[in-house]
């Protein structure tokens, strides 16, 4: 009961949690081992002890409970993010559910939240399983110009995630040419859009920790995009020019190859014909017909 044996309770329940083994947790009276409990007292008051045993995962709410009382804010938020890392160890769905319904019960939270951040950490953890990033010095790379088309897409795409829908629909991979930007793009692929959605700009730097630097290049030069609200007309402009550009500058690095430059010509020409309604700047030109 006292510090140090709670402090190992919560270990091996985690543990036990962890690998899928219902476990019950046994508190004994503060200062006795379990030799000198049975010294003490007898069989039947340790059984009584077992009968009433709670669970593992209804010991570490409660622990958590106490824990939070007379807490700040930002103290609380960290242990209910801690409980929901918790939660993704749980591979059994049952035990995982009842995990979430009760710990939504205790901190008064919307279970629909707190599966919401369940789903987005498994995303994220699965991201960094399936995508291994270089370390070390590897990870040391020149900061993209501001000024290209792309790096004002992932601009405003940081900043307005509502253009994640527009975005995903007309981008691919193949659109980028600087190769930072296009492995951000692909992490951010990674990742459903209900979960991007629900990121904040500041969420972005921890969630894709590998890229930090870039993002917070990015947010910090990009003024127009956080002091605006999302505009439709503004994305789709994003996304034709850098359509646009992409085409342009695979026409000028075809050089003198005379299949090349007419098979990007033809494309260029279909593209145009395709992206045309994003393109607002020539749709606000159109003279209005007279009558």
């Amino acid at each position: 009961g006292d510090k140090a044996g709670i402090k190992a309770a919560e270990k091996s329940a985690r543990l036990f949690l962890e690998k899928n083994l219902d476990s019950r947790v046994i508190v004994l009276p503060e200062g006795l081992d379990p030799d000198d409990y049975f010294k003490q007292y007898g069989p039947e008051d340790f059984q009584k002890l077992v009968d009433t045993a709670a669970r593992d995962f209804d010991f570490l709410l409660e622990r958590t409970d106490q824990t939070l009382r007379g807490e700040g804010f930002e103290y609380q938020k960290g242990v209910i993010h801690d409980l929901v890392s918790l939660t993704n160890a749980v591979k059994d769905p049952i035990k995982k559910e009842l995990f979430l319904a009760k710990a939504a019960k205790k901190f008064n939270i919307e279970k629909g939240t707190l599966k919401q951040s369940v789903a987005l950490k498994e995303s994220q953890v699965k991201a960094d399983e399936e995508y291994k990033f270089p370390v070390g010095p590897q990870l040391q790379y020149e900061l993209p110009d501001l000024k290209t088309h792309e790096a004002k897409l992932i601009q405003y795409l940081l900043n307005q995630a509502q253009s994640i829908d527009r975005v995903r629909q007309y981008l691919v991979l193949e659109d980028f040419e600087n190769p930072q930007l296009k492995e951000l793009y692909s992490r951010i692929l990674q990742l459903s859009e209900q979960e991007f959605l629900s990121l904040t700009p500041q969420d972005l730097p921890e969630v894709f920790v590998e890229f930090s630097s870039l993002i917070m290049h990015l947010l910090q030069n990009s003024q127009d995009s956080k002091t605006n609200c999302f505009s439709q007309e503004k994305i789709d402009q994003l996304v034709y020019d850098l359509k646009k550009g992409r085409i342009e500058y695979l026409l000028r690095q075809a050089g003198k190859s005379s299949e090349q430059v007419r098979s990007l010509t033809i494309e260029k020409l279909k593209l145009r014909e395709q992206l045309k309604h994003l393109d607002h700047r020539k749709l606000k030109d159109k003279p209005k017909n007279r009558g």
